[in-house]
């Protein structure tokens, strides 16, 4: 689910770029804290404008920067690389991913810092290449670092929740998945209401597991709602279109509707294809489900 795995750990970077300029382990000069600045904000104008694969190029320099400035054991370094490691999640770069989130686990242990994020970028790693016994370790290690938080912690908690509905359906766990799904839900929408993107990305991965669970109508109804509101307010955000797309097309096959399911996939193929590239492993299913709609439709040449 490609819109869904970008890292919520923007709050860190208040607290480099306010603190890192006094940090006396390093001392950084003016100038070198500006080109990190100056990569770090190419790196977040990209994402925020959906374009992960221009992100790369500016991710990667602000790597290069911070280990340049603080090296390899500080904790500011992974408070960058877990973000790095968010990002060549989301682009299907999952062993670059493991890598980077595993190194960013070794300097937090030798700089006790709040690992919270790392531990739920693993987690959510695991979670895509199908280890679901280390993604459900790694989310409960987030939740405990979560819970000893005095600001933010019932947004991340809510997140984690979310995020390991999809692990408890990988481990044939269905209706405690569900139950995570909806109270994830209802968790965001009280704390940031209907049209926050976490929501929207906790309504993406509820339907997923609606899917799981035969719940074909209501993910039809949710995720024309949410196509209507990225419409309106993030027309922009192509993945989580996408996302969107591939559950609503999911629930309109089941539904005996190929056609429209068709029209679907097609649409989430070629949103996936300009976003993440055409060899990222979400536009593999998405062809997928277009050669199976294409046999219900008799279409054998395009199967």
């Amino acid at each position: 689910m490609a819109g869904t795995r970008r890292a919520c750990v923007e709050y860190l970077v208040g607290v480099f770029l306010l603190s890192a300029a006094t940090c006396a382990a390093a001392e950084p000069t003016d100038a070198d804290l500006a080109a990190f600045r100056t990569h770090y904000q190419a790196w977040k104008s990209a994402l925020s404008a959906d374009k992960p694969l221009e992100a790369v190029a500016s991710a990667e320099k602000s790597r290069d920067e911070i280990l340049r400035l603080y090296g390899d054991k500080h904790a500011f370094t992974a408070r960058v690389l877990v973000e790095l490691g968010a990002l060549q999640s989301q682009l299907g770069r999952y062993r670059d991913a493991e890598a980077t989130l595993k190194q960013c686990l070794s300097i937090a242990a030798a700089s006790a810092i709040d690992a919270g994020e790392i531990h739920e970028e693993l987690g959510a790693y695991y979670e895509l290449v199908r280890e679901f016994p280390k993604s459900a370790s790694h989310f409960a290690e987030a939740k405990r670092w979560y819970e000893k938080r005095t600001t933010d912690k019932e947004l991340a908690l809510a997140r984690v929740q979310s995020r390991l509905a999809l692990t408890l359906m990988g481990r044939d766990r269905l209706d405690e998945a569900k139950q995570s799904a909806e109270q994830a839900v209802a968790a965001l929408v009280a704390l940031r209401g209907e049209a926050d993107l976490e929501t929207v990305r906790g309504r993406i991965r509820r339907a997923i597991v609606q899917i799981a669970a035969g719940d074909f109508v209501e993910v039809e109804r949710d995720m024309t709602a949410v196509l209507d509101l990225l419409a309106i307010k993030y027309p922009e955000n192509r993945t989580l279109q996408a996302d969107a797309m591939m559950e609503l097309g999911n629930s309109r096959q089941r539904l005996g509707g190929p056609a429209q399911a068709e029209e679907m996939f097609i649409r989430c193929r070629d949103l996936l294809r300009a976003a993440l590239g055409p060899e990222h492993p979400h536009v593999a299913f998405a062809i997928n489900n277009l050669g199976s709609v294409a046999k219900e439709l008799g279409k054998l040449n395009d199967a």
